[in-house]
């Protein structure tokens, strides 16, 4: 975790002590009262919906150690850090530490598939591994999970990089400053904010680009497709992944700096590196088991599994280790109750993590009946109804299977299952939550649950569920 004396933390936060300097160095800091632990330096953060300055009483309470404040509040007896900005002396910190941890910061992103890919890798690496907890991905949560960084026991990091908008994806860089970095994908996701295709993968290339010479970046190679993918500096080692049979464009072979690897999809579940094509050093062939397979879960399995051997973890290190991992939670979780079997992977969708988390349900579960819950997905912006008609239209359902429609577009998956030869008597729009709740509680066999998290789909899981 981060050690500042008070007063080099007030020259790098750029303030002052008022009321009085906290009688110990500030070693973790949190930006809510109701987790608050003592001894955490509380961080008063302003948003739309409260302001963190009103919660003072609470971090004394809580034997909070300081506070970070842009006003201060005499009246209340803790040791405050006046700033301009509350939450930009809470970056100007993590930089700070960030710059005195010596061990790889490998920078995680893409538009689906990086918190799975973060805990995978995670996994394999080991404990001495730090990994951003839970969804901090973003500019509040990097800049706290920075902080949460100690050299004296991580041997390493993985920090994830989640955005929605142009110019995020910079900050979030500067603040990581990757020794490595994964980019799992460029899928039609926040496009709201990020236009395009190309829009997208400008911002995730960034990430890639911000790594230091003589760097490594590890990507799908359809990611060079992109411009942006193919203007990577030739200073960075590009390490582009294919799979199976999947074409390889000649002038991605020409790029100086790209080495293109090819891993065969033996069966569901396995995989064997079967070596280079265009670079020199062969790889040692190997098998590593993933319970169910997808072209996504594939292409991410195959991204980790790389990464490993470049930090030069053996490979039956890597192989006991993905036998004991399990999905994160809401990111493709398996759920049994009673006689029937849930996939859950509501904690976000867009049209690519919904098309493979379809296809990965069938090859969990081919043998046994299905039941499907799709959830409408947001910030596609004015393109929506055209992706989710075309997703729908694509979705891996099993014949004689009903679905279930939830969110704002139902109209439009309807229109796209239809498209598909789905019969109308098995398209259900759904409003009534207690309805669809007692559906799926009649229901034996496996259940298909996804769609974006504001429509909160977890909660149609019944009580008593026990991951499997």
């Amino acid at each position: 975790m981060a050690n500042f004396d008070p007063h080099e933390a007030a020259m790098i936060a750029h303030g002052h002590w008022a009321i009085d300097r906290p009688p110990s160095r500030l070693t973790s800091f949190a930006i809510d009262t109701r987790a608050i632990q003592p001894g955490e330096t509380f961080v008063a953060l302003k948003s739309d919906r409260a302001d963190g300055h009103a919660f003072l009483d609470q971090a004394l309470q809580y034997k909070a150690v300081a506070a970070l404040v842009e006003k201060p509040t005499p009246e209340v007896d803790i040791p405050q850090l006046v700033v301009q900005d509350s939450l930009e002396a809470l970056q100007s910190l993590a930089r700070n530490w960030r710059r005195r941890f010596v061990s790889p910061v490998i920078g995680v992103t893409g538009s689906v598939g990086k918190t799975t890919v973060k805990e995978m890798l995670g996994a394999v690496l080991g404990s001495l591994w730090f990994r951003t907890r839970g969804n901090y991905n973003n500019h509040i949560g990097v800049p706290l999970s920075l902080l949460e960084l100690d050299p004296r026991c991580h041997g390493g990091a993985i920090l994830e990089a989640g955005i929605n908008s142009v110019g995020e994806m910079s900050l979030l860089a500067d603040l990581i400053q990757p020794n490595m970095a994964i980019i799992t994908a460029v899928e039609p996701a926040h496009l709201e904010k990020l236009g395009d295709l190309e829009g997208v993968a400008r911002e995730k290339a960034i990430m890639a680009k911000s790594i230091k010479p003589g760097g490594d970046v590890f990507i799908p190679a359809s990611l060079l497709q992109y411009k942006a993918f193919r203007e990577i500096p030739h200073t960075i080692n590009v390490h582009a992944v294919v799979i199976d049979d999947e074409p390889v464009d000649p002038a991605w072979t020409e790029l100086e700096n790209v080495s293109i690897y090819r891993y065969n999809w033996i069966e569901i579940g396995k995989l064997r590196g079967m070596g280079e094509l265009y670079s020199q050093a062969p790889m040692t062939p190997g098998g590593f088991p993933l319970r169910a397979g997808s072209p996504g879960m594939i292409s991410n399995l195959a991204l980790v599994v790389h990464v490993a051997l470049v930090l030069g973890v053996p490979e039956h290190t890597i192989r006991s280790r993905l036998e004991a991992w399990r999905p994160y939670r809401q990111r493709g979780e398996l759920i049994r109750k009673g006689r029937t079997l849930f996939y859950i992977d509501c904690y976000n969708a867009n049209p690519g993590s919904m098309l493979d988390s379809s296809q990965r349900f069938s090859t969990l579960f081919p043998d046994h009946s299905h039941l499907y819950v799709v959830g409408c997905m947001s910030e596609l912006g004015d393109k929506s109804t055209h992706w989710h008609q075309e997703t729908a239209r694509r979705l891996t359902i099993k014949e004689g299977s009903s679905v279930y429609l939830v969110g704002d577009e139902t109209a439009a998956l309807e229109a796209g299952f239809k498209a598909q030869g789905i019969p109308s008597d098995r398209i259900m729009i759904v409003d009534d939550r207690e309805f669809l709740r007692g559906k799926i509680a009649a229901f034996e066999g496996a259940v298909f649950i996804k769609g974006s998290r504001s429509l909160g789909l977890e909660d149609l899981l019944p009580e008593g569920g026990q991951p499997c």
